[in-house]
């Protein structure tokens, strides 16, 4: 199949699951309800929501400039710009090609090669997942008026993240060994996944480099954590818009959900996703359906607006448009190999 028949395909089916979620989303809803949580919605809550967003990028782009040390001496501020405009194509390519927008932008402006900027971004994906699990083991076990049902999932969590900590230490001592295990128990999948498997295995094991250094250990987690406290916290503030009244440990949940609702096939912007990550993780805090859908629109178009001036602002600064954006990104994700 053609990299551009792959991505309407990919952009079709996120269609119909953004659909199919927002209905999920809406099942228990009242719409004069929503309508009316908007309209009364606090707008000063757009400043720290789109602030915090901003400080969440930055502390993404410090983490990626960390990771980048062993191939590059890049600064914060030459690493952001492509941070931003990742997430614009995000907004507005499927397929996650936001990912791969951002490696060809960062590779073209410091003229790194595609690889190893590819498998810092892999890597990333397990600091986020390990740093979003902390987190919501923290706030849900040390939060008082986080639900009491919601302990247990605290305590997984919590152990979930130091697991993957584990595993991560098991996987830097022996890379190849667990590499070629991996290999040997997928070999029933097709030759296209376990490609592809295969693929990310080299990927991750390149962009190790950069932990393989004890001492930069200790930053990137911490810039993990910094990175993922700040979206916690715009979540949480975009529910103060409109009015929740909810503890702190709300904002983590939703973020929890929204991480692992992304990873699913989804539409640009990830509408729906949002919508229904909302509505799930503010039930437990007795918020009703339609309370929380209002809350997830105030949310996600302030973030939407934000991550589009900013990103269109550093797109115009590269010298590039979205129609050359994309097809630079779906010529990196079509043959990785081969870069």
């Amino acid at each position: 199949m053609k990299p551009q028949t792959k991505i309407r395909v990919a952009f079709a089916i996120g269609i119909m699951v953004a659909v199919a979620l927002l209905m999920l989303a809406l099942r228990d809803a009242d719409l004069s309800t929503i309508a009316t949580s908007l309209a009364e919605s606090n707008l000063f809550f757009v400043i720290p929501v789109s602030a915090a967003l901003m400080l969440q990028f930055w502390f993404k782009a410090l983490r990626w400039k960390i990771l980048l040390q062993p191939f590059t001496p890049a600064t914060t501020a030459q690493v952001f710009p492509a941070t931003v405009v990742g997430y614009l194509a995000n907004l507005v390519f499927p397929a996650y090609l936001g990912e791969f927008a951002r490696v060809y932008l960062l590779g073209r402006q410091l003229g790194l090669r595609y690889s190893p900027v590819l498998a810092t971004v892999v890597l990333e994906r397990f600091f986020d997942f390990l740093s979003v699990l902390f987190f919501v083991g923290l706030v849900l076990i040390a939060d008082p008026r986080a639900p009491a049902e919601l302990n247990a999932v605290g305590v997984v969590a919590g152990a979930a993240s130091v697991v993957l900590l584990l595993m991560l230490a098991a996987f830097l001592v022996w890379t190849d060994t667990l590499a070629q295990i991996i290999l040997k128990v997928t070999y029933f999948l097709p030759d296209t996944v376990s490609h592809k498997i295969a693929e990310q295995i080299e990927l991750g094991a390149a962009g190790l480099q950069s932990v393989r250094n004890i001492r930069m250990i200790p930053a990137i987690v911490v810039t993990s954590l910094l990175q993922w406290a700040a979206m916690g916290v715009c979540i949480y503030l975009g529910m103060m818009g409109t009015g929740l009244e909810v503890p702190l440990s709300a904002g983590f949940v939703v973020l929890a959900l929204t991480v692992m609702g992304v990873t699913l096939p989804s539409s640009p912007g990830f509408f729906g996703t949002i919508q229904l990550c909302f509505t799930l993780g503010l039930m437990p805090y007795g918020i009703t359906a339609s309370e929380a859908f209002a809350a997830s629109i105030f949310f996600h178009l302030t973030i939407y607006v934000a991550g589009w001036m900013a990103g269109l602002y550093f797109l115009r600064q590269s010298g590039l448009t979205l129609g050359r954006l994309r097809k630079a990104s779906i010529e990196q994700q079509s043959a990785p190999s081969q870069k």
